[in-house]
């Protein structure tokens, strides 16, 4: 009983770090949908299957989750296109547009190659569903995988997207975290090739990281507080002249966002007329 007890806790721990990295590249992806040149969709659920388990822990997770059945569903986001259709957390996942789904890497295709209506099939308990659902209009999906180590690091690699556990221990807040995936993110729209560590390319993926991080909604201001961190317990690479040069691009422009939004909020504090009705109404003309 003990045994079981710690292994069920080992793996939430697991599932619940691998939740929060879906749920803001997520936030992301649907937030910079016009930013993409490919269309994509986000149907709002999260998969978990085999493929995504480190090994020590495949034995474990296999039978607590029951994924003998399938992919199972870990999450449904609140306000998705999924929770509208009824589809709940712990559902196996059969299929999404009459196509099986044994891997996130096939959920992945399917969120990139439907942005309009899908069917999706799902299993609860003894039933099974088939459920039509339009697809939120999202930046296409990379498959996220969330590897066991301590060494702090992340990097876009092929069509994906890697972080590690150490990397989740580094960060102190969400917002450092979405700098992250939206560092990672930007080097995938801007096609740079995997391992790419240049100066330029490190600077392009910081600076459209940021914007990518303000149009979700993430506080931006401590991303460089985050990079000064790793370069002091050197998890940055060792040449500090090119480091130096991509911290201060990024304070630049983190700067410059500060300035915009202050300017913005002292515009959004220009108090609403009446119009004639009586109710409020815009301003005359523009400002």
């Amino acid at each position: 009983q003990i045994e079981s007890h710690v292994i069920e806790q080992l793996v939430s721990a697991h599932l619940e770090r691998y939740l929060h990295l879906q749920r803001i590249a997520a936030n992301l992806r649907r937030a910079n949908h016009d930013r993409c040149d490919a269309p994509g969709g986000d149907l709002g659920i999260t998969i978990f299957t085999t493929e995504m388990t480190p090994d020590w822990m495949e034995s474990l997770v296999v039978p607590l989750l029951q994924m003998e059945k399938g992919p199972r569903i870990l999450d449904v986001r609140p306000g998705s296109p999924a929770e509208g259709a009824g589809v709940e957390a712990g559902d196996w996942l059969l299929d999404v547009g009459e196509r099986n789904v044994a891997a996130e890497t096939e959920l992945v295709r399917v969120e990139q190659n439907f942005p309009t209506e899908v069917r999706l099939g799902v299993t609860r308990e003894d039933s099974t569903y088939h459920l039509h659902i339009t697809p939120d209009d999202a930046c296409p999906a990379h498959p996220l995988h969330l590897v066991v180590s301590p060494q702090p690091a992340a990097f876009a690699k092929d069509d994906q997207i890697i972080v590690t556990t150490g990397l989740l221990a580094f960060t102190s807040d969400e917002s450092e975290l979405a700098f992250v995936l939206a560092h990672e993110m930007a080097h995938h729209l801007l096609g740079h090739p995997g391992g790419i560590t240049s100066r330029g390319a490190e600077s392009e993926a910081d600076l459209l990281g940021l914007e990518l991080m303000r149009a979700a909604g993430y506080d931006t201001t401590g991303s460089l507080a985050f990079l000064l961190r790793l370069a002091a317990e050197a998890h940055v690479p060792a040449d500090r002249s090119e480091l130096v040069v991509r911290l201060a691009v990024l304070e630049q422009r983190i700067q410059e966002q500060a300035r915009q939004a202050a300017a913005e909020s002292i515009d959004g504090d220009v108090p609403e007329r009446s119009s004639s009705n009586g109710r409020a109404g815009p301003p005359d003309g523009p400002r």
